[in-house]
């Protein structure tokens, strides 16, 4: 893994919130809440994460209150309005990787309702731009879409057939290839995606 200059941010927070990049050591923290976040049937090995990790450190983000942890995001650069094969560790990224995939965000149950989230994404986006990457999308599962819609993505049905045989090779559970058109800007972009008939 490369070294990171990217310095920790405390945000103006309820919860006097800090996001940093992961570290060798949050690995096993970050593995415990994946397994309180998400249905045993999507849960990935740790080697996979620290790939994404090795690849794009300032993307992958840790928030913590004090010495607690509350939840990660994990992303990197890819191919926009694609994604990776899941659960396989990254040994390259694409050469016309301009979009910032989110792999995964979870959270501590305890962590919920409280902001954390849209929290770890507004860190992760700026990262992004900083990466000069322009666009976003990442793969909604339980019921997480709503979320989403409310950080600027939009649900991509053109893409869904596409997206299916990669997001088949790992689960049958249900999900929403969702996608922001814009990280160059604070607000969600108004954008619509071709629609299926």
């Amino acid at each position: 893994m490369q070294p990171s200059s990217h310095q920790p941010s405390t945000l103006n927070h309820p919860l006097r919130l800090t996001i940093r990049p992961i570290e060798p050591a949050d690995w096993p923290v970050v593995d415990r809440i994946q397994r309180a976040a998400f249905d045993a049937s999507v849960i990935e090995k740790l080697v996979v994460f620290e790939s994404f990790a090795a690849f794009s450190p300032t993307t992958c983000l840790l928030a913590t209150a004090g010495e607690r942890a509350l939840g990660y995001l994990l992303a990197h650069p890819w191919i926009p309005d694609d994604l990776p094969p899941l659960n396989t560790v990254l040994d390259r990224l694409p050469e016309n990787a301009g979009s910032l995939f989110i792999h995964d965000l979870a959270l501590n149950p305890d962590a919920r309702g409280q902001r954390v989230g849209r929290a770890l994404v507004k860190t992760a986006f700026a990262a992004g731009k900083k990466l000069r990457l322009t666009s976003a999308s990442l793969l909604a599962v339980q019921a997480s879409g709503t979320f989403w819609q409310h950080q600027g993505f939009l649900p991509r049905p053109d893409l869904t057939p596409h997206i299916e045989k990669t997001v088949r090779a790992f689960t049958a559970m249900e999900f929403l290839f969702m996608s922001r058109p814009d990280l160059t800007t604070t607000e969600p972009a108004e954008h619509s995606y071709p629609q299926l008939p």
